[in-house]
C-alpha cells in the first residue's frame, strides 16, 4: 500500500520502485504485462490493434537499474539514497537523448538548487516524493509524448548496406509489383524495433538509359521525385515529399497490420495529388467619362499548367466579370481564373501494402512489403523506363554517442564517479527480396 503523497517527506523503497523504477520500465525496457491478463512476451494476437494496450511502450533495453549495473530494485524498509534517484534519473535522461539530443539537462530532480550537476551520491541519503515526482512528470510529458520518435541517433539505410534493391522490366504495358520481406528474431523485436521509432523505408526511381525515348518514361520519375521516402512506422505511414497521397497512412502503421496475415494499404499516392495554380486576376475596368459609367472588369487570366510540362493540366476557367464602376468611377477587377486542371495522369498511382506472421518453421517474425506501380488504363504508350525499388530502414543507435564524452553528455546520463547509461542500439532487420518485379493487368 502506498503512503500518502507529501512532497517534503521521504519517499519509501516501495513507493519509489512502484511510481518510478517500475514506471519507466514499461517504456525503457518493457511492461510486464499488457490486456485481457496476457503477459511478457507479447504474441502477435488480437490486441496487437488495439490502441490502448501496453505493447505500444517498451524499447527492448535492459531493466531499469537503481545502481550501478546490475541492481534493478531496492528491498522493502530500505532507505532511498541519492545514488537510487541519480541512476534512474540518468536512465531516463539517456532515453530522452534518444528521442531527441536537443533535450539537454532535461531532468533536474537529483539537482540542488540552481546547481547544474548532480549531488554526490553521499550527500543526504534521502529522497523526496516531490523529487521522485519531478522525474515522473518527465517520463509523462516527454517520453510518453514522443515514445516513437528517434530524430538524430539513428541510421538510415535506403539503398545497400543492409537493404534490397529490384530493378527491371522495362518495357511493361500495364502494372508491376514487388515484394520484399522483413525478418525479425521475434515479434517482440518488431515492437522494440519500432517502439523506439524505427521505420522501414521504401523508395523507387528510374533508368531512364536503358530505353526512356518519350517523355511519358519521365512521368513516373516525376511520381517518384514528388513522393519521396515511403515510411512505415509504429502507428503511421508518410512520405518525406511533397506528394502525401490520399493520407490514409497517417493513422496506419506497424500496429495496423492484421494478425490474420492479410494485407492492409498503408500508403497510396496518384501521379498529380495536387491541383495547378490559379489564373490571375483581370484587369480594371475602364475609366467611365465625364459623368458616365465605368467599364467592366476584365476576364479572370486562364489557371496554371501543373508543375511538370510533361503532365499536361487543362486550363482553369476564366475569371468573372469585373463590377461597373461607380459613377465616373473604375471598373471593379475581374475574378481569379478558375485551377488548372488536375494532370491526365492521375490514375498512375504507387501503393504501399504490408503484411505480417510468425514463421512457424524458422521461429522468425516477418513483415511482407508490397509495392505496387499502377499504370494509367488510358495511356496507350508501353513505358520503357527500368523501376528501381530501394527497401530499407531506418533504426535507432547508441544514444548519447559513446564516443562523445563531453561534460554535458556524462552530466545527465552518468552518476558521479560511477556508471554511465546509454540507449543500446536496436539490431535492425533482416531484409530480404519475396518477388522482383512482376507485370499484372
Amino acid at each position: 500500500m502506498s503512503t500518502p503523497f507529501v512532497p517534503n517527506a521521504t519517499i519509501s523503497a516501495s513507493d519509489f520502485m512502484t511510481k518510478l523504477v517500475a514506471f519507466y520500465n514499461d517504456y525503457w525496457s518493457d511492461p510486464a504485462s499488457g490486456m485481457n491478463g496476457e503477459n511478457y512476451p507479447f504474441q502477435f494476437d488480437i490486441n496487437h490493434n488495439h490502441p490502448n494496450s501496453p505493447r505500444r511502450k517498451g524499447w527492448g533495453q535492459d531493466a531499469v537499474k537503481v545502481k550501478g549495473t546490475t541492481q534493478t530494485s531496492v528491498a522493502t524498509g530500505q532507505l532511498i539514497e541519492r545514488e537510487h534517484l541519480n541512476t534512474v534519473a540518468a536512465q531516463v535522461n539517456a532515453g530522452m537523448y534518444h528521442i531527441n539530443n536537443d533535450f539537454l539537462y532535461p531532468v533536474n530532480a537529483s539537482y540542488n538548487g540552481l546547481e547544474t550537476r548532480p549531488l554526490p551520491n553521499n550527500v543526504l541519503n534521502l529522497v523526496t516524493h516531490a523529487e521522485v515526482e519531478e522525474v515522473r512528470n518527465k517520463i509523462v510529458t516527454v517520453v510518453d509524448a514522443n515514445k516513437f520518435t528517434c530524430l538524430d541517433d539513428a541510421d538510415s539505410i535506403v539503398s545497400g548496406n543492409g537493404a534490397k534493391t529490384v530493378r527491371g522490366n522495362a518495357p511493361f504495358p500495364d502494372n508491376l509489383f514487388a515484394e520484399q520481406m522483413y525478418e525479425f528474431d521475434n515479434y517482440n523485436h518488431a515492437r522494440h524495433f519500432f517502439n523506439s521509432g524505427g521505420q522501414l523505408l521504401t523508395s523507387l526511381e528510374t533508368d531512364l538509359t536503358s530505353g526512356g525515348t518519350t517523355a511519358y518514361d519521365g512521368i513516373w520519375t516525376y511520381v517518384f521525385n514528388s513522393i519521396g521516402v515511403v515510411r512505415i512506422g509504429a502507428i503511421s505511414t508518410t512520405s518525406n515529399g511533397t506528394n502525401q497521397g490520399a493520407n490514409i497512412g497517417l493513422t496506419r502503421g506497424f500496429y495496423n497490420l492484421f494478425p490474420d496475415g492479410r494485407y492492409n494499404i498503408l500508403f497510396e499516392a496518384s501521379g498529380n495529388q495536387n491541383p495547378s495554380a490559379y489564373g490571375g486576376y483581370g484587369g480594371y475596368g475602364g475609366y467611365g467619362g465625364y459623368g458616365g459609367y465605368g467599364g467592366y472588369g476584365g476576364y479572370g487570366g486562364y489557371g496554371g499548367y501543373a508543375s511538370s510540362s510533361i503532365l499536361s493540366s487543362g486550363y482553369g476557367g476564366y475569371g468573372g466579370y469585373g463590377g461597373y464602376g461607380g459613377y465616373g468611377g473604375y471598373g471593379g477587377y475581374g475574378g481569379y481564373g478558375g485551377y488548372g486542371g488536375y494532370s491526365a495522369y492521375t490514375s498512375r498511382r504507387l501503393r504501399i501494402e504490408a503484411r505480417a506472421q510468425d514463421n512457424a518453421t524458422t521461429g522468425k517474425f516477418e513483415i511482407y512489403v508490397k509495392t505496387t506501380i499502377i499504370e494509367d488504363q488510358a495511356d496507350l504508350y508501353m513505358i520503357n523506363a527500368e523501376m528501381i525499388l530501394h527497401n530499407g530502414y531506418k533504426v535507432a543507435i547508441d544514444s548519447p554517442d559513446p564516443s562523445d564524452n563531453s561534460f554535458s553528455r556524462t552530466l545527465v546520463t552518468g552518476t558521479p564517479g560511477s556508471t554511465t547509461y546509454l540507449f543500446k542500439e536496436i539490431n535492425p532487420p533482416i531484409v530480404k527480396t519475396v518477388t522482383g518485379w512482376t507485370p499484372f493487368s
